[in-house]
């Protein structure tokens, strides 16, 4: 309903979502170490992260009363930020190789 209540929202998302990543990036690398298979470390990787970021969402929009998200909204934002976070991961590993090839 008003400015006010997104940034409150955004403020609460983030300290959600900083707390849950720690231990989504833990359980992430654990699991990566159990799997030899790119695509499965890949869909662990989605369903692991996905499933906090949903959990940093839902929180968030449940503890702010003004602001009523929906579930397949959720679903698509969580979705979306999978999406640039893996894209960020692959620019910055091609930035690191392409640096090293430098002297």
């Amino acid at each position: 309903d008003s400015f006010q209540s997104l940034l409150i929202f955004l403020l609460l998302f983030f300290i959600i979502g900083f707390v849950v990543d720690l231990l989504s990036i833990f359980l992430i690398n654990i699991f990566s170490q159990q799997i030899k298979n790119s695509k499965n470390k890949f869909l662990v990787r989605l369903v692991i992260d996905c499933s906090f970021s949903w959990i940093s969402i839902h929180t968030a929009d449940e503890l702010i009363r003004s602001i009523n998200i929906s579930f397949i909204t959720e679903l698509v934002a969580v979705f979306l930020l999978f999406l640039l976070e893996v894209t960020m991961d692959i620019n910055s590993k091609e930035e690191k190789n392409n640096s090293s090839l430098i002297p």
